[in-house]
């Protein structure tokens, strides 16, 4: 997060912001000092895999993901989040 509030004072999305940080989360360094991104967030498979799923139209709608969440049920936001800035 702390990358991204660096490139610009602009808010996003809490989708795209929290996609951006999984995103470079999983970045990693070569033996030549190279930064390699788009890695998996492997730490999100089983997520996307078993937790609830968070309809399209919620995830990129930040005021109705949070109404909706108010449920305090484990969802995968952060996996769907990651997968959509990804892709």
């Amino acid at each position: 997060h702390h990358f991204m509030f660096n490139l610009a004072n602009t808010a996003y999305p809490l989708w795209f912001s929290e996609g951006f940080a999984e995103f470079y989360s999983a970045a990693a360094f070569d033996k030549e000092g190279g930064v390699i991104f788009g890695r998996p967030a492997k730490e999100r498979f089983y997520e996307l895999q078993v937790s609830r799923q968070v309809p399209i139209e919620i995830l990129l709608d930040t005021q109705r993901y949070r109404k909706w969440r108010k449920k305090k049920v484990y969802d995968s936001f952060y996996g769907q989040s990651w997968l959509l800035f990804h892709y």
